[in-house]
């Protein structure tokens, strides 16, 4: 499988490589039920309402509950990767810049110029939260050297 994403309601979306077709995975039995057929080579996110978009050199909009495809228009940049943010914008990113896609017109606004990196994916991250144990001595807080010793064990128990 080339892409994938979990809808609001659980259900694991993927699309096989090189591919236009989008299927949802039963997880118990890992049979593949097919949902759409969107822009081969793009990517696919979802948004809070269980709209799937898919995005690569066209917007189409797959409505999750009917499975209802609407090609929303072109865009004007071929876009690699796409990814919803807290706010409910949809980010696209082609080879050196980084866009915001109006999901009604399919319009790009450059947001930032990234040269010619090709990056390579977007991330999601959270704030970190630093809970301290009571500890004996005059500080109660941990040092950089700790927190930095627990960030990459938990990284590492993540597998990232």
């Amino acid at each position: 499988m080339d892409e994938g994403a979990i809808s609001n309601s659980g259900v694991l979306y993927v699309r096989p490589l090189s591919s236009d077709s989008i299927f949802s995975v039963d997880l118990s039995t890992a049979k593949l039920t097919f949902v759409a057929k969107c822009s081969a080579d793009g990517e696919f996110a979802i948004n809070g309402q269980d709209h799937m978009y898919a995005a690569y050199s066209e917007l189409c909009r797959v409505d999750l509950p009917t499975f209802a495809v609407t090609s929303i228009g072109a865009l004007s940049k071929t876009q690699w990767h796409i990814a919803f943010t807290s706010a409910g914008r949809l980010m696209g990113m082609s080879y050196d810049s980084l866009y915001t896609i109006n999901l009604t017109s399919a319009h790009l606004t450059p947001r930032l110029l990234l040269g010619k990196s090709g990056i390579d994916c977007f991330v999601e991250e959270r704030p970190a939260k630093v809970l301290t144990k009571r500890r004996d001595g005059p500080s109660p807080h941990r040092t950089m050297e700790e927190l930095e010793a627990m960030r990459q064990r938990h990284l590492e128990y993540h597998g990232r």
